[in-house]
C-alpha cells in the first residue's frame, strides 16, 4: 500500500492536513512503477508513523533544506517513487 509520511502535531491537525485540497492535487503526477500512486478516489488515510518512517520524513526534511526548499509541508514515500514528467 503507497505510504507518505508527514509531520503533525495531533491527530486532529493530521486529519485536517490529509483533506487538504492541495494536497491530493500534489498526489496526483507521482507514479510508483509507472503506476499513480493515487486513483483521486480512494480514501486517504491517517495513522501514527513507526520509527523507520519517521526516520524516513526526518531524512526528507534534511533534503528539502539542503536544497534551499520550504519545510513547513515536508511530505515523503515509503513507496519508490518514478521521476516527475516535467
Amino acid at each position: 500500500m503507497p505510504t507518505l509520511v508527514f509531520s503533525a502535531t495531533s491527530a486532529r491537525s493530521a486529519e485536517k492536513f490529509r483533506k487538504q485540497a492541495w494536497l491530493e492535487e500534489e498526489l496526483r503526477p507521482y507514479c510508483s512503477g509507472g503506476h499513480p500512486v493515487w486513483d483521486g478516489k480512494a480514501e486517504l488515510t491517517v495513522r501514527r508513523a513507526n520509527p523507520a518512517e519517521s526516520a524516513e520524513l526526518e531524512i526528507g526534511r534534511k533534503w528539502a533544506e539542503a536544497e534551499g526548499d520550504d519545510t513547513k509541508f515536508v511530505f515523503a514515500f515509503l513507496i519508490p517513487i518514478d521521476p516527475l514528467q516535467n
